[in-house]
């Protein structure tokens, strides 16, 4: 499928290596956009009613750069530091969208929080239980085969959500659920005796030689 990457000055430049927005298959994604001035870089604004201005003001911005518009906009994910910002965001959204509103998904910081120390939790037993079953492997081994298999097992429940429940797949919900298999494989490596001298062959003494003796 051909895609266009799209840029427009007009709009605030993205912090990192990726675009402002991509157009595929009739199309546009747009990435995140923080209510930043594009010709400053600065933030825009002290009150939540401002800076939800300034965001879609760049989003819109971008939207026109790809041939299109604001108004045909399907879906957007806003997330909010504080849920208590909800009624000032909304306050200015309403102005923007005032009759045929979008989906929304609202988020929140400390829900995110709790996504990824929950995600990292759920994978500890299973990097602690590999790494018990993989004990004939190396350390470096063990934490290889974890995350292959931890891995393997978030995309397997990605995509079984994105079949089941018709939504997107997740790529933080991955990175956490590799980072709670590793966590948990590398505690269980620190909890492992070391193998006695006589079972470690790098730890066995070398016989003493004795061909010289007299």
């Amino acid at each position: 499928m051909p895609r266009d990457i799209i840029y427009t000055s007009k709009s605030a430049k993205p912090p990192a290596s990726y675009s402002q927005a991509v157009r595929a298959g009739g199309l546009i994604f747009v990435s995140g956009t923080a209510p930043h001035d594009p010709a400053t870089g600065a933030i825009v604004g002290t009150t939540v009613q401002e800076q939800t201005r300034q965001c879609l003001t760049n989003i819109s911005a971008i939207l026109q750069a790809a041939g299109s518009s604001i108004d045909k906009i399907v879906s957007i994910t806003i997330v909010l530091a504080d849920e208590d910002d909800f009624a000032g965001m909304n306050e200015e959204y309403i102005k923007w969208f005032p009759t045929d509103t979008d989906l929304r998904s609202p988020k929140y910081l400390v829900d995110i929080f709790s996504d990824i120390v929950g995600n990292t939790a759920l994978f500890l037993p299973l990097g602690y239980f590999l790494s018990r079953v993989l004990i004939s492997c190396s350390p470096s081994r063990q934490l290889l085969f974890a995350a292959g298999i931890g891995g393997t097992l978030s995309l397997g429940i990605e995509f079984y959500q994105v079949y089941s429940h018709n939504r997107f797949p997740s790529i933080i919900d991955v990175i956490t659920n590799v980072t709670g298999t590793l966590i948990g494989a590398r505690f269980s490596l620190s909890r492992k005796s070391p193998l006695p001298a006589s079972q470690n062959p790098t730890l066995t003494p070398n016989p003493p030689d004795r061909s010289h003796a007299p």
